[in-house]
């Protein structure tokens, strides 16, 4: 499966809507998120994301995001 080798996503400043979709928690070998600049994004912070156990750095800002990272 070509994700066992994805180790980054930028989704940064795509004019994303809605709520982050609750799969990217469960890419558990990704080692950069950035979702950012995505003004339209809402809702709150996935529990899933405590699933990224290999997660270097995850960028949120810019969005309308709400609730806490998980550890």
């Amino acid at each position: 499966m070509i994700l066992t080798y994805l180790s980054g996503i930028d989704l940064s400043c795509n004019n994303l809507i809605g709520e982050i979709p609750f799969q990217l928690g469960y890419l558990s070998n990704i080692e950069v998120l950035n979702i950012s600049f995505n003004s339209t994004l809402t809702g709150p912070i996935l529990l899933t994301f405590s699933n990224l156990k290999e997660i270097e750095s995850m960028d949120l800002s810019y969005n309308n995001l709400n609730g806490k990272i998980p550890r």
